[in-house]
């Protein structure tokens, strides 16, 4: 029956919201105990200790659904390099996250996606309209308000900032070209291994800090909030309409710019708010276009088709194509 079909996908749309929502929110609270045990604890030593509690718990998930015997696949070279890019973005997103207020943080961190098509476009070859490409430059606008090249507002870990959103795009760019039939949990126990032992090479150079009862205890938050906040958010992408459920995704801006003014009480200027907009407007509006260059329904604010309505309707698009 159509209705009974109809019901259904909102159904799963909408629990799909609810896991994207709830992992935004459990990644934006593991930066927060992230920001509060750095202020003692050096990045190398934080990203160990976190990478130990979440390696355990990544491979534990691994044989508990019976794809730890594939560990070899780890070892292929796009998997590798998809590892390396994650540890390398993983160091600069903490030393910025030490030296920038959260909210910040969050909102340049929503540019990834826009950088992602960027280099879709530029080393995939895949077709990006004028359109997509002005979103990009508007999303990038944002990012330069939230910055402030130039004046004395500017924060040099915002650099920092940028270039672990370069790499973060380069991760993603490796994750499209990944053999289809690889395990998720695989290759997230690769990226998560790649991170501690890039912790445990710094190590060495840092001065050791003897975590306390609490922080240990944070410690394990977060390791068990990193797992958790990723397999919600895949399960999300997995049993919903990807165009409904991604734009939920910039519910961490909200998330982390109301416990960046909670817990330290940082609050993002006029410019910032204004560039927050910028960024989450342009990637919305990206996601629109995706769909409709698709050939899907374009995201609109209400009826059967709304955004927050969560209904799925395919159409077929026969002898009809749409500009990128």
């Amino acid at each position: 029956m159509k209705v009974a079909s109809t019901t259904a996908d909102g159904s799963r749309n909408l629990a799909a919201i609810t896991a994207m929502v709830i992992s935004m929110l459990i990644f934006s609270l593991s930066d927060v105990v992230m920001k509060l045990i750095g202020s003692r604890m050096p990045v190398g030593q934080l990203m160990l200790l976190r990478g130990i509690i979440a390696t355990v718990l990544i491979l534990a998930l691994a044989h508990a659904t019976g794809v730890l015997a594939q560990a070899h696949l780890m070892l292929q070279p796009k998997v590798l390099a998809r590892s390396l890019a994650e540890a390398i973005c993983s160091v600069l997103y903490f030393v910025a996250l030490m030296r920038m207020s959260l909210a910040d943080v969050a909102a340049i961190s929503q540019f990834a996606p826009l950088a992602v098509m960027a280099g879709a476009a530029l080393i995939l070859g895949e077709a990006v309209g004028w359109r997509r490409w002005t979103a990009a430059g508007v999303g990038f606008l944002g990012v330069l308000l939230i910055v402030k090249p130039g004046t004395s507002a500017f924060q040099p870990a915002a650099l920092i900032m940028l270039a672990s959103m370069l790499f973060v795009a380069i991760r993603d760019l490796f994750t499209r070209r990944l053999p289809a039939g690889l395990p998720t949990v695989l290759v997230t126990a690769a990226a998560i291994i790649a991170v501690m032992l890039t912790g445990a090479v710094m190590t060495p150079f840092e001065t050791w800090h003897t975590p306390s009862r609490l922080e240990w205890a944070l410690l394990l938050f977060s390791g068990v909030a990193v797992i958790g906040g990723f397999m919600l958010g895949i399960q999300a992408l997995r049993s919903g309409d990807i165009a409904v459920v991604s734009p939920f995704r910039y519910s961490f801006v909200l998330f982390a710019t109301l416990l960046s003014f909670a817990v330290f009480g940082e609050i993002p200027d006029g410019l910032g708010f204004a560039g927050v907009l910028f960024i989450v407007a342009s990637g919305l509006y990206s996601l629109h276009r995706e769909r409709i260059r698709r050939g899907e329904p374009p995201l609109t604010a209400a009826g059967s088709h709304g955004l927050m309505g969560g209904l799925r309707h395919r159409r077929t698009m026969a002898g009809k194509t749409e500009a990128p």
